[in-house]
């Protein structure tokens, strides 16, 4: 299955070396995440890409499986695949909670409220 092929619409862009996720019609299912990470990971892994942004919305559940879930992937999968700095968007207080849960190991994690900041911020130098 695809990112094309999910029962909601998801993108994973790449723009000025900055992979920007817009997870925003995702209700934090987990049953997905899958298929989601995968083309992330794919995505995060290239060379010319630096910098990656994940934009959640308000439909996003942040129950204890789902924070579990982004503790245990996000930080070494963003270590892993070479991303020196991983933005989470969200307004309100989603995105604090995800990434508070997020250690790693050389990926620099920061919370914003606005996408074009988070862009900005993330884009190599």
């Amino acid at each position: 299955m695809s990112l094309d092929e999910l029962p909601f619409a998801i993108t994973h862009e790449i723009e000025d070396g900055v992979l920007i996720a817009d997870d925003t019609e995702w209700n934090g299912d987990t049953e997905y995440a899958d298929i989601m990470e995968e083309d992330w990971t794919k995505k995060a892994s290239r060379p010319d890409v630096e910098g990656a942004v994940t934009i959640f919305g308000d439909k996003i559940d942040l129950g204890r499986e789902t924070q579990n879930h982004f503790a245990e992937y996000w930080g070494p999968k963003a270590d892993q695949s070479g991303i020196d700095r991983l933005a989470f968007v969200s307004e309100g207080i989603k995105a604090r909670a995800i990434g508070a849960n997020i250690d790693t190991a050389s990926t620099t994690v920061e919370i914003f409220n606005d996408v074009d900041e988070a862009i900005e911020w993330a884009r190599p130098e």
